[in-house]
């Protein structure tokens, strides 16, 4: 099983697991909705882990660096997308 990437970088920044453009909680869940969609973005109070990110499962089929619904990309960022977060590393 290979290791999960590490999410390097967040522009969300009404999210609270955000905190200094760092994704502050111990996985995000990537949905493939309309777009590659961080689903662990929440604006709900909640106390950031000291730990960096990394993705727990990604349901992205089409993206490049999915591979049986883990991420094979060497680092992942999220942005800012329309009141949500999205994967910026998604690739189809």
């Amino acid at each position: 099983m290979q290791a999960s990437p590490h999410v390097t970088s967040c522009s969300a920044a009404g999210c609270a697991w955000n905190r200094d453009m760092e994704c502050h909680t111990p996985a995000i869940v990537v949905v493939g909705a309309m777009h590659a969609q961080c689903d662990t973005f929440t604006t709900e109070p909640h106390r950031p882990t000291n730990e960096i990110a990394s993705v727990s499962v990604c349901h992205e089929h089409d993206c490049t660096y999915n591979t049986e619904m883990s991420c094979s990309a060497p680092e992942v960022a999220v942005t800012a997308h329309r009141g949500h977060a999205d994967c910026a590393t998604y690739h189809a």
